[in-house]
């Protein structure tokens, strides 16, 4: 991913049921969630159950102050609760919004589209044989 030339992002695997409420169609119900104990707070009640909850977050701070072109990742975890057993996966999360390149003589600025994600998704996949 790095080769690619995205920034790896970071986010916390504790997350709140209201940021949960934006991954509803994701098919997770409130049996799967892994809630924490003795949370410190209720946005930090629950394991997250995708990626997507942070990188929406990681997107909407950088808008907030006016850096509209991002292009990252993050592998991380994901928890659920499966029964009386708690299962992890490893999953990679990828996001890509406003321009593809800074602004530059040589090259004109572009959007990025659905294509930028698939070369990439291609080229690691290619990789990974």
């Amino acid at each position: 991913m790095l080769s690619e030339g995205l920034q790896e992002f970071l986010t916390c695997d504790l997350v709140g049921p209201s940021i949960l409420e934006i991954v509803d169609g994701l098919a997770v119900n409130d049996e799967m969630m892994v809630k924490v104990l003795n949370p410190t707070s209720v946005e930090q009640s629950c394991l997250r159950t995708s990626l997507l909850p942070g990188l929406l977050q990681v997107i909407k701070y950088n808008i907030d102050h006016q850096n509209q072109d991002l292009s990252g990742f993050e592998i991380g975890r994901v928890h659920f609760k499966d029964g009386k057993s708690y299962r992890e996966e490893t999953v990679l999360g990828i996001i890509l919004t406003g321009k593809v390149h800074p602004n530059h003589w040589e090259d004109k600025p572009t959007e990025t589209d659905f294509y930028d994600l698939k070369g990439i998704v291609d080229n690691m996949m290619g990789e990974l044989g």
